[in-house]
């Protein structure tokens, strides 16, 4: 009598496959890997391989496709997207329109302006941010708008692209 010999005892069928054989194959070194959901190829003396989500998929400028190593959920992918922009799964990157929000980013005395993939605030006439005339970059004009004080003038400043509303100290010598 001869003894089966187990093709699969040496096989590699890949990340999520599974190496079948059937006792008694009569054709040397013949094999079979079955995919788990989620990994794609197999059949006979193929290896699997996971299948690949975010091919041909865009998420727009700003995004970046993911998905993960065997995906249970047929042709799910996550668009992970830059600050401003909102995505996410099966779902391109789209501008946030940060004014259409019921929690404005902007003080209720100040005009919020959207842009692709950013806003901007500008407090009313006669309001200033205290924030502004510090000059930080990092804060954000318009958010804590504040009446400008008697004597104060008002203006509106545009520098380096961003505009936002200022209280103007009096000159010296004037009242």
């Amino acid at each position: 009598s001869c003894d089966d010999i187990d093709e699969c005892s040496e096989i590699d069928c890949g990340s999520g496959g599974t190496c079948n054989h059937e006792i008694g194959e009569e054709t040397d070194g013949r094999y079979t890997c079955e995919c788990a959901v989620g990994y794609e190829g197999g059949g006979v003396q193929t290896a699997c391989r996971d299948i690949d989500e975010c091919a041909g998929i865009s998420c727009g400028p700003t995004g970046t496709c993911s998905h993960a190593e065997g995906e249970t959920k047929a042709g799910q992918y996550t668009c992970n997207c830059d600050t401003g922009y909102a995505g996410g799964i099966n779902t391109a990157c789209v501008d946030i329109d940060e004014c259409a929000l019921d929690d404005s980013p902007c003080h209720e005395r100040s005009k919020c302006t959207n842009f692709i993939g950013s806003f901007q605030c500008a407090c009313d006439q006669d309001w200033g941010d205290p924030n502004d005339a510090i000059g930080s970059v990092d804060a954000v004009p318009g958010t804590n708008c504040s009446q400008c004080p008697s004597g104060h003038g008002w203006a509106k400043v545009n520098e380096g692209g961003r505009e936002w509303s200022a209280c103007i100290p009096p000159q010296a010598g004037q009242c």
